[in-house]
C-alpha cells in the first residue's frame, strides 16, 4: 500500500471513528451530568449510540450513576482507531500496543469534548438568537461542572466572561502535558 493512500486511509479513519468516540463520549458525559435526555440533540447522540450500547448493557451495567457501558464501547472503538491508523500507515508493532496506545488517545478525546463544547459555547454566547436553542441548554450542561469553579474565582468583569477563555487555556495545558505523559506511559514499546 503506498504511503500517500495509506495516509488517507489513516485520515479517514481518525475522522470517522474519532467523531464517532466524541459522540459515544458526549452520551457518558450527559449521563453523568443529567443533562436532559429530552432535547433534540440528547435524542440525536441516543439514536446514534444505542445501536452499539444497547447489547453491551445486558452485560455491564452502570455503578453509582457512571456508565460503564458507554466508557468501555469508547475504549474499544480507541483500540480498533489506533490499531487501524498505525496499520494503515504500515507501522510495524504488535497488536495489542493498540490497548495501552489508546489510553491517552481517549483520555485525549475526553478533553477534546469539554474543549469543543466550551469553544462552541462562547461563540453561540454572541448569537442572541441562539440562546433558546437546545444545543444552547446541552453545551450549558455539559460546560457547567468545568466554568462554575473558574467562575467563583474569576466573575465576570465589565461584562465580559473570562471563563471561557480560561478553561480552555486549561484544558490545552492538560492536554499538552497529560496526554504526552500518558503516552509515554502507555506506548512506550509499543514501536520497538
Amino acid at each position: 500500500m503506498s504511503a500517500i493512500f495509506g495516509n488517507a486511509l489513516a485520515f479517514l479513519v481518525d475522522v470517522t471513528l474519532g467523531l464517532y468516540i466524541l459522540i459515544v463520549l458526549c452520551r457518558f458525559l450527559f449521563q453523568w451530568l443529567q443533562v436532559n435526555f429530552h432535547n433534540p440533540v440528547s435524542q440525536f447522540i441516543l439514536q446514534v449510540t444505542s445501536p452499539l450500547l444497547m447489547p453491551m448493557r445486558k452485560f455491564i451495567r452502570g455503578y453509582g450513576g457512571i456508565d460503564i457501558a458507554s466508557l468501555l464501547l469508547a475504549y474499544i472503538l480507541t483500540v480498533l482507531k489506533v490499531f487501524l491508523i498505525l496499520f494503515f500507515q504500515a507501522k510495524g508493532f504488535h497488536f495489542f500496543f493498540a490497548f495501552g496506545l489508546a489510553v491517552p488517545d481517549l483520555v485525549d478525546s475526553f478533553l477534546s469534548v469539554f474543549l469543543y463544547a466550551i469553544f462552541i459555547q462562547a461563540i453561540l454566547s454572541w448569537v442572541p438568537q441562539m440562546q433558546g436553542h437546545p444545543i444552547a441548554s446541552v453545551l450549558s450542561s455539559l460546560t457547567y461542572p468545568i466554568l462554575n469553579p473558574i467562575r467563583r474565582l474569576i466573575p465576570p468583569t465589565s461584562g465580559f466572561d473570562f471563563t471561557p477563555m480560561v478553561a480552555i487555556i486549561a484544558i490545552m495545558m492538560v492536554k499538552l502535558t497529560i496526554v504526552p505523559i500518558l503516552s509515554l506511559i502507555f506506548g512506550a514499546g509499543a514501536m520497538h
